[in-house]
């Protein structure tokens, strides 16, 4: 349950900040956690070697991010290789719409705009969470604070990215924050082809993008406890065009695919407690439209169209409540989603979701147990009417073996236990999409077991050490599996049952050589299996699973200093296959991507300004992430921000 490492800018004595560590750290529950938690706050985002909102999550163990290369391409995630699917996408705490494709596309969000970035598995910390979150991994966007600043980034490829945000008074102590950012890239980066004895230097073509994003947030001054409660909301608008990079085949990437993608969404939350009781509430409206394009002699006219509007309507409420050793809590949240497509196969989508949650939680200093259970009730109208119920429990456990006088003083080790029972359906595209989907495909169905410990210590020249390892094993049933042939097409099919087994390890470490001096170091190791265990008669039985290397790691290390922050980054993946069967010439080599951050902020009376440069892939390493999509090489970027 270790996060990551902050090395924090000394602009002024009241500017520093102590380390965020996040070794199941997090606001409800800490290190009683019984599942992995972990955050990069604002202060990581901005400290470290981090460019991106994907390149944050390469640095948490046993998460893979599914990178299709260029600017204009598409950035998933996948937690202990269960899939992008089984990781709900949340900003500000309340689901993204992503019925779609089941995918939340990180490129959708500009690091720029987000104060925090959160990930945890099987279970929430907290006790009263929305019932959809509760999947097998929750991937968590926090708005950035509001803030009065103008920044201006350029770099490598065409890179330009203008941002302003301001800060309105509300009256009542509250103030409204607003922000809007553009970006626009060429992305005609220099590669070379993976296994090309001649070496022959390319240049990748049709990955141009642009986008406009603004984002509004508002907050009560009044906490949860008073009266009338905590109130925020939330809007967010982006508009993007971009270019489609295609895979290069035979040297060759001629491709002109364009996406015209408008997403906006507006929410509004509220919490409220009193005595032993604690309520939530809120609602969200989301709306998302794309507008697909390719120009190629195949199609009749020359030309293919795809139009696709999504919209959801969301709402959740619930209640819990605490007596000394126990806690209750009971949410329910409704989902209703649409879709109209000119694909006529596609068109008058409907699925209405009802999901209850009922959690408890026995605490007896030591012991920590909570217990969940889910029901799931699903209806999806497309031609005919199908209906699915579900119930999914989960167990967590944490157990503190230092004694209670160790604990305080800082010296702390805990051990724990989950196991979780899970299950999804297909989404739009993988069941309805033309010459592509299967409205046959079953659902999946999934547990898993996870058993952890985690040490926590300090010394006299160490001020802080933080150990954390997870061991995992599991089990799909009817796993859904999308090999993808290009950024707009996959071959869905279920395969019978595939097995999971694996190891998460992170190590953080602080050392203060001397005053305002600080070293940190932050490690990641990650070993998976993932196996084909459907049909002993069949070319994959046994074998690892498209697109999952066995192991992966990362390992960052970042000075503090009067004079500059530095920050250096290693992120390492084994060799994988792009194929199930393990066809001769799709065994994909490892790679190594390395990055470096200076940064200073220099205090101007009531102004702040900081500068940073950025180097991505230090090394030039050639590689892909998927096959044929090659990413870039060595990228620089300078980044002038002015607050006040």
């Amino acid at each position: 349950m270790l996060a990551a490492a902050l090395a924090v800018c000394p602009v002024a004595a009241r500017d520093t900040l102590p380390e965020a560590v996040v070794t199941a750290a997090s606001p409800a529950g800490g290190v009683r956690a019984g599942t992995a938690v972990y955050v990069l706050d604002s202060l990581a985002l901005r400290t470290r070697a981090v460019t991106s909102t994907a390149d944050a999550l390469r640095r948490m163990p046993g998460v893979l991010v599914r990178d299709y290369g260029g600017a204009g391409g598409m950035k998933t995630v996948s937690v202990r290789g269960m899939g992008s699917q089984h990781t709900v996408l949340t900003y500000d705490g309340l689901p993204v719409a992503a019925a779609e494709t089941g995918q939340g596309d990180l490129a959708l969000f500009d690091l720029r705009h987000l104060g925090g970035v959160s990930l945890y598995t099987l279970d929430a910390p907290a006790l009263l969470v929305p019932p959809r979150t509760l999947s097998l991994a929750t991937l968590d966007l926090t708005p950035a604070a509001p803030r009065r600043e103008a920044a201006f980034a350029v770099g490598s490829f065409g890179h330009v990215a203008p941002l302003l945000s301001a800060v309105l008074p509300t009256g009542g102590g509250t103030a409204l924050g607003l922000s809007a950012d553009f970006q626009s890239t060429r992305g005609d980066y220099p590669f070379t082809i993976v296994g090309d004895p001649q070496r022959t230097t390319y240049h990748r073509s049709n990955s141009r993008r642009t986008a406009t994003t603004m984002h509004a947030t508002w907050e009560s001054a009044a906490p949860a406890h008073t009266p009338q409660g905590h109130l925020a909301a939330t809007a967010f608008f982006t508009h993007q065009h971009q270019h489609l990079p295609g895979p290069v085949v035979f040297y060759v990437e001629g491709n002109a695919e364009r996406l015209l993608t408008t997403r906006a969404f507006a929410s509004a939350q509220w919490r409220h407690t009193r005595g032993a009781w604690q309520w939530m509430a809120a609602a969200k409206y989301d709306c998302a439209a794309s507008r697909y394009t390719d120009r190629d002699g195949q199609y009749p006219g020359g030309m293919r169209r795809e139009a696709y509007t999504q919209h959801e309507a969301y709402a959740v409420w619930g209640a819990a409540w605490r007596q000394r050793a126990w806690a209750l809590a009971y949410a329910a949240d409704y989902t209703a989603t649409w879709l109209h497509s000119d694909q006529r196969a596609y068109d008058g989508t409907v699925r209405h979701g009802l999901l209850q949650s009922l959690s408890a939680v026995y605490d007896a200093g030591r012991l920590r147990l909570t217990a969940r259970g889910v029901l799931h009730y699903a209806s999806t109208t497309h031609e005919q009417r199908q209906q699915q119920w579900r119930f999914t429990p989960s167990v967590t456990a944490n157990c503190r073996i230092s004694s209670q006088a160790a604990a305080r003083s800082g010296h702390l080790v805990t051990l724990r236990l989950a196991a979780k029972s899970y299950f999804r359906l297909p989404s739009f595209a993988e069941a309805y999409r033309t010459h592509l989907g299967s409205a046959t495909l079953r659902p999946e169905a999934v547990q898993q077991i996870v058993a952890g410990a985690t040490l926590l210590t300090h010394g006299a020249w160490l001020s802080r050490l933080s150990v954390s390892v997870d061991i995992y094993a599991g089990r799909v049933t009817d796993r859904i599996v999308s090999v993808p042939y290009d950024l707009r097409v996959w071959r869905t099919i279920n395969m019978g049952q595939t097995r999971q087994s694996g190891l998460d390890f992170a190590l953080e470490g602080v050392v203060q050589p001397a005053a305002r001096h600080r070293l940190t170091l932050a490690m990641t190791y990650a070993y998976l299996s993932l196996t084909d265990r459907s049909d002993a008669a069949s070319r994959s039985y046994g074998q690892t699973l498209a697109y999952t290397p066995r192991h992966s790691g990362s390992v960052a290390l970042s000075w503090q200093s009067p004079w500059l922050c530095c920050a250096a980054a290693l992120t390492a993946v084994g060799s994988r296959w792009s194929t199930h069967e393990h066809v001769e010439g799709t065994l994909m080599p490892r790679y190594a991507e390395a990055s470096l951050a200076l940064s200073r902020d220099v205090r101007l009376n009531r102004l702040s300004l900081a500068l940073r440069l950025d180097v991505t892939n230090l090394l030039a390493a050639r590689y892909e992430v998927v096959r044929r999509y090659p990413m870039p090489g060595r990228a620089v970027m300078g980044t002038v921000s002015l607050k006040w």
